[in-house]
């Protein structure tokens, strides 16, 4: 089905990412922080680094373990971004023994509390596509203009389901009870990659001999650091399944489970997006909020929306708060056309989504193309949970980026 806002033009093609420079995002914060508190604020540009190895590598220098730190969102390695970081108990002083040529400190700060996830207004982006074919600056232009004027279809992208959608299979295999096969995917080479040591593993883990899941959990070596504990726990408990998936930390699973539920809403997307109310109408029985607000509301009528509203699509989950109508069928339409029910995210214990609503559509603001002779440059913003990468492939359609693009 359709997801884009203009699926007459062909795909463009475009080069992306050739360095670091090509990609810039600039996280926009929701407030300054305080300047006073436990918790040291850094404000950072890193290149090269996801957000988690640039934690790893300030906290050696501060001394601090990783779960002292809190970010607002994590930003992609491939790409110069800047964003801000907390540290509870770190010291300023401390940052003379950094010497990383890949993070600059930009600030430094105090505040009250840690930063958590999504504690931020948006993302400032600066994107170089290279290589467009001249004659297609009017496709590209008309593409922009869609954007500004209906906004951009929220949808999470290939980069949350993982290479060929490994991370949204991962997640159905966990949703479906299928165990064996959920430990057999977490540790192929698609998803963990191919180092020797995982080969065995997989053998005897594909049978039921616990002297082989013993002998080869003792033996095992040349893993990743993901499969040691893994390998660990099939020599202590050869045999038992349940144990072996909890050697797989909770933040993984529950990861997995997650980009299931994200798959769901981007088929949705597409299902809303070829309904007659498209991206900027509501049916009966919709929720619909503001982007720039909390409050929502349930609408009682077919209606077109004004530019800053958005329906609420279905991040299922046992809290999900229910439609009705017409939107009540559609989302029934594809749990079945995935061959799920709502049931299937409950009894995940831990790993369970509690389910929520997620905009249909969001803003792009100041949206700009500036063409060169490699090019164009397209500068905007998105605000914060959506990604960039989602926008590039309303220009190149099937566009697969490497990793995300902002969040």
């Amino acid at each position: 089905m359709n997801h884009y806002l203009l699926p007459e033009l062909e795909p463009i093609a475009f080069q992306f990412r050739q360095a670091p420079e090509d990609f810039v995002v600039h996280e926009i914060a929701l407030q300054a922080p305080q300047g006073t508190g436990e918790h040291l604020y850094l404000h950072i540009e890193k290149t090269g680094l996801t957000t988690e190895q640039a934690i790893r590598i300030l906290g050696r220098a501060l001394g601090r373990p990783a779960r002292a730190f809190g970010y607002a969102g994590r930003k992609d390695k491939h790409a110069v971004t800047r964003q801000w970081l907390s540290v509870q108990g770190g010291e300023e002083d401390q940052l003379e023994k950094l010497h990383n040529t890949h993070i600059q400190i930009l600030d430094v700060s105090r505040g009250n509390a840690k930063l958590r996830r999504g504690a931020h207004a948006g993302n400032r982006f600066t994107l170089e596509l290279r290589g467009i074919d001249p004659a297609r600056q009017s496709d590209v232009q008309a593409t922009c203009e869609a954007l500004a004027e209906q906004g951009l279809p929220n949808r999470f992208g290939a980069q949350r389901h993982g290479g060929a959608g490994m991370n949204a299979m991962l997640g159905r295999q966990l949703v479906e009870g299928r165990q064996r096969e959920y430990m057999l995917g977490y540790l192929s080479e698609k998803h963990m990659g191919g180092a020797p040591g995982l080969i065995p593993l997989r053998e005897v883990l594909a049978g039921d001999v616990k002297a082989d899941w013993r002998r080869v959990g003792l033996a095992a070596k040349d893993l990743p650091r993901q499969a040691v504990e893994i390998a660990a726990q099939m020599a202590r408990r050869p045999g038992d399944m349940d144990s072996l998936l909890r050697a797989i930390p909770k933040g993984d699973r529950r990861f997995h489970v997650q980009s299931l539920q994200s798959a769901l809403f981007d088929d949705w997307v597409a299902v809303r997006m070829n309904e007659p109310s498209g991206i900027s109408g509501a049916l009966a029985g919709d929720w619909v909020r503001c982007s720039q607000q909390q409050a929502t509301r349930l609408v009682d009528s077919d209606q077109e929306l004004s530019p800053g509203e958005s329906v609420l699509g279905p991040l299922f989950g046992k809290k999900m708060r229910t439609v009705e109508g017409r939107p009540l069928e559609l989302e029934n339409q594809v749990l079945a056309n995935s061959g799920l029910g709502r049931e299937s995210f409950e009894g995940l214990g831990p790993i369970g989504p509690k389910g929520g609503r997620r905009l249909l559509r969001v803003s792009v603001a100041g949206l700009e193309d500036a063409w060169h002779e490699r090019g164009v440059q397209l500068r905007f913003v998105l605000p914060s949970g959506a990604y960039a990468t989602t926008l590039l492939d309303q220009i190149g359609k099937k566009f697969h980026p490497e990793g995300a693009a902002g969040s």
